[in-house]
């Protein structure tokens, strides 16, 4: 059997792009989408879910929970199968293209192949989007760390200032590969992608469709994994402070 690739020259993540866009076509199709209504508390009464939240409430026959880092305990079964990490980014000022090209001929997406990796592109204005998984508050010395790691990898960037930073929280599992299934009051859920969310969740979200249109269908291998708890739970931070020293250990060794 013989397989062919063919590598198109620039291949691009827009996250947010793409999430926009699924929320443009859910919208299209009817779909009504509540912004800034934090949910307060979710009942199973008379074969409908009723979900309460800050701004009123809904009543579904069908409720999907895909939370991912942000999962609270609310949902006590999957808050504790979950370990919350942050992700950071910054991006430089636009650079010289003579510079871009060097640092990423073909501006591809790329990262390493690190524990704790580092993930980076060139933006259509060529500033260069770096990031990783650093723990810390969210401030400036967590994101001069992350210039840091940015300038091992690309010292020609020195002089570059830093002009945008943000952050935000993924879910690690035990097996870090995702929970999908049903809670025990029948809820739909998909999380814990282990930084892999934008491919695996769109994955999910198509066997989760599948579910609530057919729920007799036979069911994929990562369903039938059993939904583990994190051990020691009131103890994250401790054991998210262990996990990140040991895989940096493992980065620096291997």
């Amino acid at each position: 059997m013989a397989i062919f690739l063919l590598i198109k020259p620039a291949i691009k993540t827009f996250y947010s792009l793409f999430n926009i866009k699924v929320l443009t076509i859910r919208e299209r199709e009817g779909g009504v989408i509540y912004e800034n209504s934090k949910v307060i508390s979710i009942e199973k009464k008379n074969n409908k879910f009723h979900i309460h939240t800050s701004s009123g409430k809904v009543v579904a026959k069908e409720l999907v929970i895909a939370t991912n880092g942000y999962t609270t305990s609310i949902t006590k079964q999957l808050v504790r199968s979950i370990i919350p990490m942050n992700s950071n980014m910054i991006a430089t000022e636009p650079l010289d293209e003579s510079i871009a090209k060097k640092l990423i001929p073909k501006k591809r997406g790329a990262f390493d192949t690190k524990n704790l990796l580092y993930y980076f592109r060139l933006s259509k204005d060529n500033r260069m989007l770096f990031g990783s998984r650093i723990a810390g508050p969210q401030d400036g010395t967590l994101y001069e760390k992350l210039r840091k790691c940015m300038l091992h990898v690309f010292p020609q960037l020195k002089e570059s200032k830093i002009d945008y930073q943000w952050g935000g929280k993924l879910a690690v599992t035990r097996s870090m590969f995702p929970h999908v299934g049903k809670t025990e009051d029948g809820a739909h859920f998909a999380l814990g992608y282990s930084g892999h969310g934008v491919s695996l969740s769109t994955l999910m979200g198509q066997i989760i469709a599948e579910n609530i249109a057919a729920s007799d269908r036979e069911k994929c291998s990562l369903e039938k994994l059993p939904l583990k708890e994190i051990p020691f739970l009131n103890q994250r931070g401790l054991i998210l402070s262990l996990a990140t020293n040991y895989f940096r250990l493992k980065d620096l060794i291997s």
